[in-house]
């Protein structure tokens, strides 16, 4: 059986939308307070590549909401900017050595 250009199209096309979508991990971040969040998602969601890339955003947004963005040229101190910049990775970096818990919480704390 010879197949034209059309035919091949609509198998490429079937066979994309036949294959299950990954679904993304469940991940969800709450606002307990003004400064601390809490990121909650099941462990096994976490465990693949997409979900733990997921994770890792989750937690990075959080600790920007909490720190704020760096920003020199609404700080104009390189101290202040230094201590934002530090504060966030030591956050960002402590949360995520806590991920077999199921609950990270990103506070300025």
């Amino acid at each position: 059986m010879k197949l034209g250009k059309k035919n091949v199209i609509a198998l490429v096309t079937a066979g994309i939308f036949s294959v299950p979508m990954v679904a993304s991990a469940a991940v969800k971040t709450s606002q307990v307070e003004a400064d601390t969040f809490v990121i909650t998602f099941e462990k096994a969601d976490v465990m693949t590549p997409e979900g733990r890339a997921t994770l890792e955003r989750e937690v990075r947004t959080a600790a920007k909401l909490v720190f704020g963005n760096s920003d020199y040229s609404r700080d104009r101190s390189l101290r202040v900017l230094s201590e934002t910049r530090s504060c966030y990775h030591f956050a960002v970096s402590g949360a995520l050595k806590n991920i077999g818990s199921g609950e990270l919480q990103i506070s300025a704390r």
